[in-house]
């Protein structure tokens, strides 16, 4: 079984599903969204992510590597949304889009 380390080490499947299967990509920015292969909300893989922020639709495939990085961002800069600090244990729809405009956009746009 694969695992990732983050602020601590993690299985790699309940990293992808506590980050993408917290959010239904809630806001007007997330376009469109495709798993490839047998990736899934719940198995990490590869998925694409159609986003406007606004002042142009961006695609970009993203990997567990990818979001673990946008995560580690989010961490280490203190970014929270609600008042709650990001926790992958404890993740809901705010913080999950935190994390993917993080490696999105490679900044968090949308407070």
């Amino acid at each position: 079984m694969e695992t990732v380390t983050i602020s601590r080490k993690m299985n790699a499947e309940e990293f992808w599903s506590n980050l993408l299967g917290s959010t239904e990509f809630i806001g007007e920015q997330w376009v469109k969204v495709k798993y490839h292969g047998d990736a899934t909300w719940e198995v990490p893989g590869i998925v694409t992510i159609t986003a406007d922020n606004g002042e142009e639709v961006i695609t970009k495939s993203l990997t567990i590597e990818d979001l673990v990085e946008a995560y580690e961002v989010c961490v280490a800069n203190g970014y929270h949304h609600c008042g709650m600090k990001i926790n992958i244990d404890d993740m809901d729809e705010c913080a999950s889009d935190i994390v993917l405009q993080q490696a999105m956009f490679g900044d968090v746009i949308y407070g």
